[in-house]
């Protein structure tokens, strides 16, 4: 709709009629309906960091050796002020974040005032803007190690001279490092370990797809809320709606590859 808008009001600068105007208006007001229902729909999502920090998950390996320390643990359990102190800064952002645009939303509804809807929208935005900068240093780190491992398991397999293609396999290569032990002759049976190399491979290559989705998501996320955030003025009204645009259909496309993958999955299952 924000799209259809925006060349409306490009050919409106040439065809102006009262028609184009009234219909300029009722776009204008039902992008803004749309706007108020989603947050309406988002609202209470800071629960779920909240939770997060009152109630961390329990750490794997852990364990107590008598009931006399875990009567000590117990009693030394850390308030919700020491555990909002010591959370992560992902989680404290998503948690703050969240508050705002409640705020925002209830200030849209007539429930709070202007001004502090206002600050909330700010603050929402610069919150916004720093969670973008913290999801693309964390993605690109993820990115690193998943074609580390990549690269890593290619050059293993390739060196105790495996070749699935004269095996009757396809060409995939994966978790399945240690096929041949150093030393072993090479015409041994490797079927069980070409089919796990070929699964820890795929799983490998749906990572790193979903990893460059989800970059470039947040690339079309930094440049909409970097507008919002700096008041840029230049070419505003195209690159909100492109971007905001390109940024819905990378979201889309990453659900939709994850339902589908789930689907295939419990077909696979049944079958």
């Amino acid at each position: 709709m924000r799209v259809y808008l925006y060349f409306h009001l490009k050919s409106a600068s040439v065809f102006t009629s009262k028609v184009g105007m009234d219909l300029t208006a009722r776009l204008r007001s039902t992008m803004a309906g749309l706007s108020l229902t989603r947050k309406c729909l988002i609202m209470f999502k800071w629960l779920t960091p909240l939770i997060e920090i009152t109630n961390p998950p329990p750490i794997p390996f852990a364990s107590i050796s008598s009931s006399q320390s875990l009567g000590a643990k117990q009693s030394q359990n850390p308030s919700i002020l020491y555990r909002l102190l010591h959370a992560s800064p992902p989680v404290l952002l998503d948690l703050t974040n969240g508050l705002a645009d409640d705020t925002f939303t209830l200030s849209k509804l007539g429930l709070l005032g202007p001004r502090i809807g206002n600050r909330a929208e700010k603050l929402a935005n610069w919150l916004w803007f720093l969670s973008t900068l913290a999801g693309l240093v964390e993605v690109q780190a993820e990115s690193a190690m998943v074609n580390a491992l990549m690269s890593d398991l290619d050059n293993r397999i390739y060196d105790v001279e495996l070749d699935p293609v004269k095996l009757g396999r396809v060409q995939k290569k994966g978790e399945a490092a240690g096929l041949v032990p150093s030393g072993q002759p090479n015409n041994v049976d490797l079927s069980v370990g070409v089919e796990e190399a070929g699964e820890g491979l795929e799983k490998l290559q749906q990572q790193s797809w979903s990893l460059r989705i989800t970059r470039w998501k947040l690339f079309m996320d930094l440049i909409f809320v970097s507008y919002e955030v700096f008041n840029v003025k230049h070419c505003r009204e195209p690159v909100l709606t492109f971007s905001g645009l390109l940024s819905a259909i990378l979201s889309s496309s990453k659900l939709y590859e994850k339902h589908r993958s789930k689907i295939a999955k419990t077909q696979l299952a049944e079958a």
